[in-house]
């Protein structure tokens, strides 16, 4: 809710500084149960007919797929990854848990008058679980792997084509210890990408129309180096660069004069972009990008020959998200004019903080079944 949004319910009813009030003198309990008194007083007051109940809305509209063709995808992932324990999210995440975890905005998710939110990334509550499963251990040295498939809503709605309301995502964690030197993380990288690769190698045996994939690796250590030395500060890129504008990213960074390439193929490309500050972290990220081309970029084209791999030096959209290595997977389109952002992933701090445990390291990513399919699907189906 904006300033002026709040100013102006504060002098329609009569109360300075209403929302204020609310937020902050009512407690948690008190305050829910005024919404729901609320509520119930409008619905009884309110002239509804069948009609309105009948209404075309898009969050509450039914997929407009074949549920028995998503029910073969799911069965098909969860066959593919034998290690991962599946399991099936409650449709509710405690209120604030995306935005805690994510610092996302909590208008983007569709938060309830009960103290809960509906799911609007399925990573989130899986690793709630994952963190719950590892409170428990005594030493955490095992790993935790999970996978889910969940129909998930997000705000606003979008109107982008093969977007929707709601949808279902296809998402893995990994949660495991810190062992140094990007053993761990380029074992665990390597691991749930392939999985997407395979899987979608699978779907196109079954007739997809994925003529190339392109995954593309970043860091957003690297990338707060670079922007920092550009001049573009973190409050910046936040106010500037949104997911739903791919150019924001563009725009802003040709507006600072940050001229090193969007994509390279070589770490050591990037070497006259750092020449004049070549200090350790520098030096030590292009050796830790140098490990990720050989452990896991390198290792994954020689097993998906329709792979093209690199290393993405504008993405901003996750500067703020992830904590070091992350990636986004594309197909090129079935017109072959432009790629899809199919699947989304990297490491966070989530495990980290809600353990309070320092040597914790969580890979998270989420891979769109029902965009894949809307969009590449064979005709018969």
């Amino acid at each position: 809710m904006t300033d002026k949004i709040s100013e102006r319910l504060s002098r329609q009813v009569g109360v300075a500084n209403l929302v204020e009030l609310l937020s902050s003198r009512l407690s948690g309990t008190d305050l829910h149960s005024l919404n729901l008194k609320i509520l119930k007083n409008r619905l009884d007051r309110a002239n509804w007919s069948s009609a309105d109940l009948l209404k075309a809305v898009p969050v509450t509209s039914a997929c407009s797929l074949d549920a028995r063709i998503l029910n073969e995808l799911e069965g098909l992932a969860y066959s593919l990854a034998p290690s991962f324990d599946a399991i099936e999210p409650s449709p509710l995440l405690p209120l604030g848990a995306v935005h805690h975890l994510t610092k996302l905005d909590q208008g983007n998710v569709l938060s309830t008058i009960r103290g809960y939110e509906c799911s609007s990334d399925p990573t989130v509550a899986l690793a709630l679980e994952a963190a719950k499963r590892r409170m428990k251990q005594a030493s955490r040295t095992s790993t935790t792997r999970l996978i889910t498939n969940q129909r998930v809503v997000r705000f606003p709605v979008p109107d982008t084509a093969g977007y929707t309301a709601h949808f279902k995502l296809l998402a893995l964690v990994t949660a495991h210890r810190n062992e140094g030197s990007l053993t761990r993380e380029t074992e665990t990288l390597f691991e749930q990408i392939n999985f997407y690769l395979d899987y979608l190698n699978a779907l196109k045996e079954r007739g997809f129309a994925f003529s190339k994939l392109v995954l593309h690796f970043s860091d957003t250590r690297l990338l707060g180096h670079l922007t920092a030395n550009a001049g573009i500060t973190e409050s910046v890129i936040k106010a500037r660069v949104r997911v739903r504008d791919p150019e924001g990213a563009k725009t802003l960074l040709k507006e600072f004069g940050a001229d090193w390439p969007e994509v390279i193929q070589d770490p050591e490309e990037l070497e006259p972009w750092i020449a004049e500050t070549p200090e350790y972290p520098q030096k030590h990220l292009l050796i830790q990008m140098q490990l990720l081309e050989d452990n896991v970029l390198a290792k994954l084209r020689q097993r998906h020959a329709n792979l093209e791999t690199g290393f993405n030096l504008h993405r901003l959209t996750g500067i703020h998200y992830y904590e070091g290595p992350c990636f986004h997977l594309k197909a090129l389109a079935p017109d072959g004019t432009s790629l899809i952002m199919l699947g989304d992933g990297g490491y966070v701090n989530w495990t980290k903080r809600l353990l309070s445990d320092s040597r914790e390291r969580l890979l998270t990513s989420a891979l769109g079944t029902e965009l894949a399919l809307r969009l590449f699907q064979p005709e018969q189906l």
